[in-house]
């Protein structure tokens, strides 16, 4: 098979965004795994080299390692767009984790990937039961909403996302986009009168 120069381009161009913007919010998620770890431990964690120094009782609990590899698993795949793989990952942390808003959410998500809209509600709706703040879950939502044609309940969590998120998110541009759409429906699917 032979490709042009701009294809071959525009594949490479893409792979490397792709895997940058993979390498970063992977270092992102990793932080915020230390974040929890401090967290639920209420200690300072030493770094990576110095583990093996300290005593075992103070190691973290092994199922936090098992926890921080099984969700950025499922995040590779949901980025992937492997939702059928992201699922069972997201399954394994919320075992482990019941109280996660962040697999719940991003469970939600696997789940509008496989167009299962009313099971995403669902999953959206017990992260945002456990973090009202988690802004992305009220994306989601407003997009479950939207593929069920709820056009009230998906202006309503669309706004209530806009209006929490800050103006250099960069889905929001899509998030109006959306807002003028569902209105737009919204208003085509009343009777005349």
């Amino acid at each position: 098979m032979k490709y042009s120069n701009r294809t071959v381009f525009i594949l490479l161009s893409s792979s490397i965004l792709i895997t940058s913007a993979m390498l970063t919010w992977q270092k992102e998620l990793t932080d915020q795994f230390h974040k929890l770890r401090q967290t639920i431990s209420g200690m300072e964690f030493q770094s990576p080299e110095k583990v093996d120094t300290i005593d075992e009782d103070l190691t973290p609990e092994p199922h936090m390692a098992l926890l921080e590899k099984t969700f950025q698993q499922g995040v590779i795949m949901l980025h992937a767009k492997e939702y059928e793989l992201a699922i069972p990952a997201f399954q394994k942390v919320l075992e482990i984790r019941p109280d996660m808003p962040e697999a719940y959410n991003n469970m939600g998500y696997a789940l509008i990937g496989l167009e299962e809209h009313i099971t995403a509600e669902e999953y959206f709706t017990m992260a945002l039961d456990l973090n009202e703040n988690l802004v992305s879950a009220y994306f989601g939502l407003a997009l479950t909403f939207g593929a069920q044609e709820k056009w009230p309940l998906a202006i309503g969590s669309m706004e209530t996302y806009r209006h929490r998120t800050t103006d250099e998110d960069p889905f929001l541009v899509q998030a109006n986009e959306y807002l003028i759409n569902w209105r737009k429906l919204g208003r085509d699917s009343l009777p005349n009168s």
